[in-house]
């Protein structure tokens, strides 16, 4: 996991749109096999902050806002896959 300086912005680390959009489609993906709305898996903003953090534990990502310990199971470990395989591409 990414350790960052408190003075460090996440918005200054970099933002891949590859990996966004992966992600996105991946999230509606879930959402259709489960009949819920986008936004009950990962908000836009939480997937923004995956992509810029890319966690790649789960310790790592239950630090990400909007990724809770009840999403954290339920979710987190299929979308630390994309973002594993993304970064090993």
């Amino acid at each position: 996991a990414v350790k960052l300086p408190a003075e460090v912005s996440v918005m200054e680390l970099g933002f891949d749109e590859a990996l966004f959009e992966k992600l996105k489609r991946h999230r509606t993906a879930m959402a259709k096999a489960e009949g819920v709305p986008v936004h009950r898996i990962f908000s836009n903003q939480t997937l923004e902050f995956m992509t810029r953090l890319k966690p790649l534990t789960l310790e790592a990502g239950k630090k990400i806002r909007g990724v809770g310990d009840v999403k954290a199971v339920e979710y987190l470990p299929e979308f630390i896959r994309v973002i594993q395989k993304h970064v090993n591409a």
